[in-house]
């Protein structure tokens, strides 16, 4: 039975294994990134591009949105096999974003002295990281384009560009005593040469070809959902930093900030294992049939991962401190796989939320709203000490874990019982 549920021909297991490979080289480079950050930095600039890469993770989620609805629109046209419209949404999404990003660019810069008093880091910081709003635009609708097409080969190429040229310019820029600055520019300059990479895959895509009509809006009008999924997970795993920012000392942030970056690679490891399984859910759901294998393998495969790296954490906490940043960040070893254990339910959850999205069922965002809003209450209330935020994380992400697992079910059989009545 083990054999026919992940038999040798099944292309997720493929596929999976193409992008979580590419994923794993991107995810090294990407922890030597940050390895090289946390020991020439120190435990208080680390502390603050902490901060800064969380705001990078939120402005993200817009840039997800468009690769998610590129992702998804994409592999119900591959499935009808309308491929001019795949040519259409790409070439009115590409101008449509570049627009929008000017503007939003502009408002952020307007922001920057707000955000600089309430976080207390230098308005330069925020001035030098402003750039990526824009150039980050196109990277998302090109890579949406490759995962709703299943071209996860190029994909996982392309994710492994980016991660190097980060580490190098990271540390290029940080020795000849940029510091902080140095990293941000180390992560805006890693886009561009991706970004020509994309267009040489998908040139074709990008040519003027007629008799083919498609309404943009109606499409994107659908993507507030996405939206408002990507806010309230990236929410989880933001807000206590900002929080911990403002209430703790410099010190303290970094230390906080380190042993999140460490929680999360469970979910960078993981991410992967979604990108492969939305647009074959969609493309599923799109046909009429059914999906849920899928999610059941997925989830398997990010159990798989999270196990052993749990392990370490719990049992010998001080190597991967030490590994990562040295002596100084030893005070935190205690936590690390309590951040481990939070990130653990944290990606279920985001696995869970994508596989309901990829069938058209939304509703599961109000709860997860309301568990933003808990979550920033209780740390408002009970952040006497780093260890009182962790808890409050963990119970967090629990809740929203059985929230999302239960809703998952209940959409899942009623769909069976659907299909039941419909072949009575």
């Amino acid at each position: 039975m083990f054999k026919e549920f992940f038999s040798r021909r099944d292309s997720l297991i493929r596929d999976n294994f193409i992008l979580v490979t590419a994923s794993m080289f991107g995810n090294v480079a990407a922890f030597l990134f940050h390895v090289f950050m946390v020991r020439f930095l120190g435990s208080v600039d680390y502390g603050i591009l902490g901060v800064l890469l969380s705001i990078i993770y939120l402005i993200s989620v817009p840039l997800l949105v468009i690769q998610t609805v590129i992702a998804k629109f994409i592999s119900q046209y591959k499935a009808k096999g309308e491929h001019n419209k795949i040519n259409l949404l790409l070439r009115k999404s590409s101008f449509k974003f570049v627009k929008y990003s000017a503007i939003f660019l502009a408002i952020n810069i307007l922001l920057i002295p707000a955000l600089s008093k309430f976080l207390h880091i230098p308005k330069l910081n925020f001035l030098v990281l402003s750039p990526i709003i824009f150039l980050a635009t196109l990277i998302p609708i090109g890579r949406g384009a490759l995962q709703g097409l299943q071209e996860f080969k190029v994909l996982g190429y392309n994710v492994i560009t980016e991660a190097f040229l980060k580490l190098i310019f990271g540390v290029l820029l940080v020795v000849l005593g940029l510091a902080v600055n140095g990293a941000i520019l180390a992560i805006i300059l890693s886009f561009i040469f991706p970004l020509i990479l994309l267009h040489h895959k998908l040139k074709k895509y990008l040519e003027t070809k007629e008799n083919t009509s498609l309404n943009i809006k109606e499409i994107y009008a659908d993507s507030y959902a996405i939206l408002l999924t990507l806010i309230t997970l990236t929410l989880f795993y933001t807000i206590d930093l900002f929080l911990v920012k403002h209430y703790f000392s410099g010190t303290e942030a970094g230390l906080y900030a380190t042993a999140s970056l460490l929680g999360k690679i469970i979910y960078f490891a993981s991410l992967a294992i979604v990108l492969v399984m939305f647009p074959k859910t969609t493309e599923l759901f799109t046909v009429n049939k059914p999906s849920s294998t899928i999610l059941i393998k997925s989830l398997i495969f990010i159990i798989l991962i999270a196990i052993p790296v749990l392990l370490v954490y719990f049992l010998l906490p001080e190597y991967a401190i030490l590994i990562l940043g040295g002596k100084e960040y030893l005070p935190i070893s205690n936590l690390l796989g309590f951040f481990g254990l939070a990130m653990t339910f944290f990606t279920i959850s985001y696995t869970l939320a994508f596989y309901n999205l990829s069938i058209n069922k939304t509703s599961f965002i109000y709860g997860l709203a309301i568990l933003n809003i808990v979550e920033t209450i209780a740390i408002y209330l009970f952040h006497s000490t780093i260890k009182e935020v962790v808890i409050i994380l963990n119970i967090i992400t629990l809740v929203s874990l059985l929230y999302l697992g239960g809703y998952t079910i209940k959409n899942i059989n009623g769909k069976a019982i659907n299909n039941n009545t419909r072949t009575q």
